[in-house]
């Protein structure tokens, strides 16, 4: 099964990102996922949308969490997209 793709917006510095980050590590192969992190501070639009919500953890459009994991969303997010495909 090919592994699911999760966004991370994130920015430098923020130590919230960097525990999301890691946690995210902790579970990525046993959940079969990766991350692609996005830092917000690039791009102007991406800033204005996420910048009191980082790290913002999203699977497509839809987000899963913000400023903290939370495992369960994580998790119900992943059966989800791999039920649909």
């Amino acid at each position: 099964m090919k592994p699911v793709v999760l966004t991370l917006y994130t920015r430098h510095n923020c130590s919230l990102c960097e525990d999301m980050l890691a946690t995210l590590n902790d579970f990525s192969s046993e959940l079969n996922f990766s991350v692609c992190l996005v830092d917000i501070d690039l791009n102007p639009d991406t800033r204005n949308k996420y910048n009191d919500l980082v790290p913002v953890l999203k699977l497509g459009n839809s987000e899963i969490c913000h400023h903290f994991f939370d495992r369960e969303a994580l998790t119900q997010s992943l059966a989800a997209e791999r039920t649909e495909h």
